[in-house]
């Protein structure tokens, strides 16, 4: 009777696996070093979320975040809201528009479940052509991590005037909550008595 009922268990818990999505989408950026005010325009941090690519926009809704001027590293700390099995991130890396003279070079991505510890799962570089180009760039991860805390840290940029990127897509699905894991383990029981009938 174990057997069958891990086997049901398991083909339930099979049965809700979702696909990845981008979790990040959206979310609210939470830290940051700051961003580049140009007067008439502005260049936030939750624009890396926002859905919008190309280093696209205008005035006050630009598609990509800039650090400060003259700043050429920087962060900025994304709440998922929530826990999720993040598998991958796929980033798009600005080079302001026409200008070319701001970007990220090198990076590295942290995750947090507390917003205390953080611990670094990605150190990478745009390519020059990725980065002129604004070539999608995807990170996956060996295995997937649960965390509610994104922290993408800019280490050294492009261009020389100062740093950001134009999208972080942190794809992953959420973690159930232990409620409805129990409530699934009850659907599986129920399943399981009907079989048995």
């Amino acid at each position: 009777m174990k057997i069958l009922f891990s086997s049901v268990l398991i083909a339930g818990l099979a049965a809700v696996s979702l696909a990845d999505t981008n979790v990040a989408l959206g979310k609210s950026i939470i830290a940051s070093s700051g961003y580049y005010d140009a007067g008439s325009e502005v260049f936030e941090t939750p624009n890396i979320v926002d859905g919008k690519t190309d280093d696209t926009g205008t005035g006050y809704d630009w598609s990509f975040w800039l650090t400060p001027q003259g700043q050429n590293t920087g962060y900025a700390t994304i709440d998922l809201g929530g826990s999720y099995s993040l598998s991958s991130f796929e980033l798009q890396d600005t080079h302001n528009r026409g200008y070319y003279d701001r970007g990220t070079q090198g990076y590295h991505i942290d995750l947090s479940t507390d917003n205390v510890t953080y611990t670094t799962f990605v150190t990478d570089t745009f390519t020059s052509t990725e980065w002129r180009d604004l070539l999608w760039k995807t990170n996956t991860l060996a295995t997937p991590v649960t965390a509610r805390y994104i922290k993408f840290v800019i280490d050294s940029g492009y261009g020389g005037s100062s740093a950001g990127i134009n999208e972080i897509r942190a794809m992953g699905q959420p973690v159930p909550e232990p409620t409805s894991m129990a409530a699934l383990g009850l659907g599986a029981l129920g399943l399981l008595k009907r079989r048995r009938k």
